[in-house]
């Protein structure tokens, strides 16, 4: 098995390498960097229901633990990560499980958007097009007709006053983000819960 590595264009990987150096710090010995747990992410990958020969996109790709558990379904499966430790890890994860992935070292932002993913996700990185909306939108040009797309790391507030968050912001009610995956054509096919 091969684990496939490139860096987007203009990654200057000595930078991210130190910039991301305390993070990796933090979350060393992580297998899923965001708050899910692995059964949820079990879960998420059932609702996706991927085939294998399909091809899919992580965005982050974090240390792979999607993107391996893809690829032992028979799925080819790309991560894109800005760190370039994740990537490592990421790597590492899939060498020992004697699975192939293709790895990408670079902003999640400036992938290519070439419309032939069946399967696209963002586990933890709606930061990168900042928010809810513009990470539905990024997953959904990433798509080929009939793709499928997971949306992780939302934090749903229903009946919350803004004004109790301290100011940081309007909470994503249920009907808020029913209406941005309308908004960006995709149809809810599942829900899984941390």
């Amino acid at each position: 098995r091969r684990v496939l590595f490139r860096s987007l264009p203009g990654t200057d990987v000595q930078e991210l390498v130190e910039r991301f150096r305390i993070w990796q710090a933090i979350t060393h010995g992580f297998v899923i960097d965001n708050p899910m747990t692995p059964a949820t992410l079990d879960h998420v990958i059932e609702i996706l229901g991927p085939r294998p020969g399909e091809r899919a996109i992580d965005i982050p790709g974090g240390r792979g633990e999607l993107l391996c558990r893809l690829a032992e379904r028979g799925v080819a499966a790309t991560g894109v990560d800005i760190s370039p430790w994740v990537i490592r890890d990421a790597s590492l994860r899939a060498a020992d499980r004697g699975v192939a992935i293709d790895l990408v070292l670079g902003d999640g932002k400036a992938f290519p958007r070439d419309g032939t993913w069946d399967l696209a996700t963002s586990l933890g990185g709606s930061w990168i097009w900042n928010g809810t909306q513009g990470t539905l939108h990024a997953l959904r040009s990433l798509l080929d007709q009939g793709g499928r797309a997971a949306l992780g790391d939302l934090i749903l507030r229903d009946g919350v006053d803004p004004v109790a968050l301290g100011g940081v912001g309007v909470p994503l009610t249920r009907e808020l983000l029913e209406a941005q995956v309308e908004a960006a054509g995709l149809t809810q096919i599942g829900r899984a819960h941390v």
